[in-house]
């Protein structure tokens, strides 16, 4: 494997601001919500390049869900 599944983590910029993202540990009890923060992240991201307004709206809107969903849930188990 490679990639976020399998790397020691790194760093990611979201609108010019680093964020530290760990290595992915699925069997962690923080392991699957890190892990769905890290695809909303990377579905946003992929949205900006949809050019029909609304379908990219929507696609972020859905994006920004799961990152504040997951993360209030990681929050929690902090």
């Amino acid at each position: 494997m490679s990639g976020v599944l399998a790397d020691g983590g790194g760093i990611i910029f979201v609108g010019g601001v680093p964020i530290r993202i760990p290595p992915w540990n699925p069997e962690s009890k923080l392991g699957r919500e890190a892990f769905e923060i890290s695809v909303g992240l990377a579905v946003l991201q992929l949205a900006s390049l949809i050019s029909n307004a609304e379908v990219r709206q929507q696609i972020e809107g859905a994006a920004g869900r799961l990152i504040s969903a997951r993360g209030q849930e990681l929050g929690q188990q902090l």
